[in-house]
């Protein structure tokens, strides 16, 4: 199925412009559905009771742990950091944080890549994007042996039934673990919830992920202190797409970082470049079919 892949804040106007070229050969029927995409690998991983849901955070050796349940998704982009928070890369040279704890301002980050040879990161900078919502800024870039998540495009509720994220499956990273087990645990959570909410910081964009989901792994339980920072994810194709850095206890809870807005911010600001932006445009559109297979002049 549709795997591409691409890099840099251009790569959205090149989209919102063409767009409608790849989908012109086909009738919409015949497009593959980005929910079913997102959903049936992910739930047959999930499914599989014979692997493990406990990892050990402080090693972050998630890109060689063929134990876990998410295997042969590659997560060697998360990493620890030296206050204790967990940490995930969105491009070779940026981290997805907080506010609350600083940003990792000042901290360094270790990380094991796809061979399993730990990588220190360290914060040259922290730019505040939307609310709790930062982007860390390195003083050194990722070696190409740590496997990038991607980031869904803005307009990618358009590519899903009713512009729904609701229901749809994702996993997060528990650090503090559950139910007396030391470390961490992988929790199959479905979205509960994604909502424009007024908090503290001012009017953001929040996405929930239920912490009591499917299968062996989704007897999960909700953040605590200390589970800051922590990502949620969704899967293509076994590549892991991010979600948001855990900002509130209660299930799983942080600003969506392909929020519209937050996108928007972070594109404004050069920040988007060199993340990994997924392609979309091979999947079945739910909004303005009719403009995209038959665009004006045609």
């Amino acid at each position: 199925m549709m795997q591409m892949i691409f890099s840099s804040t251009l790569c959205l106007a090149v989209l919102a412009g063409f767009a409608w070229l790849s989908a012109r050969a086909q009738e919409p029927g015949d497009l593959p559905r980005l929910d079913e995409a997102l959903a049936g690998p992910l739930q047959k991983l999930a499914a599989d009771s014979k692997r493990a849901w406990v990892y050990v955070p402080a090693d972050a050796g998630l890109g060689t742990n063929r134990q876990v349940w998410t295997w042969p998704i590659n997560l060697s982009c998360v990493g620890m950091a030296s206050d204790g928070y967990q940490a995930v890369l969105v491009a070779p040279d940026k981290l997805l944080t907080c506010a609350h704890y600083g940003g990792e301002k000042d901290q360094t980050i270790l990380f094991h890549d796809t061979n399993g040879v730990p990588w220190v990161a360290k914060v040259a900078r922290v730019v505040n994007v939307s609310g709790d919502l930062c982007l860390s800024i390195l003083s050194n870039r990722a070696p190409a042996s740590i496997r990038l998540p991607a980031v869904f495009p803005p307009d990618a509720p358009e590519y899903l039934p009713h512009g729904d994220w609701t229901g749809l499956p994702a996993f997060w990273l528990h650090k503090n673990g559950i139910h007396g087990v030391p470390g961490g645990t992988i929790q199959y959570e479905p979205v509960f919830q994604y909502v424009q909410a007024h908090a503290a910081s001012g009017q953001n964009a929040w996405m929930q992920l239920r912490h009591n989901g499917w299968g062996p792994f989704g007897n999960g339980s909700s953040a605590t202190g200390g589970d800051s920072g922590s990502p949620a994810f969704m899967d293509f194709s076994n590549t892991p797409v991010v979600l948001f850095a855990t900002t509130a206890p209660g299930d799983a809870t942080g600003e969506f970082i392909s929020d519209p807005a937050i996108f928007s911010a972070m594109a404004t600001k050069g920040l988007t470049n060199q993340m990994n932006i997924l392609d979309l445009r091979g999947f079945h559109r739910y909004a303005g079919d009719a403009l995209l297979v038959n665009p004006p002049g045609d």
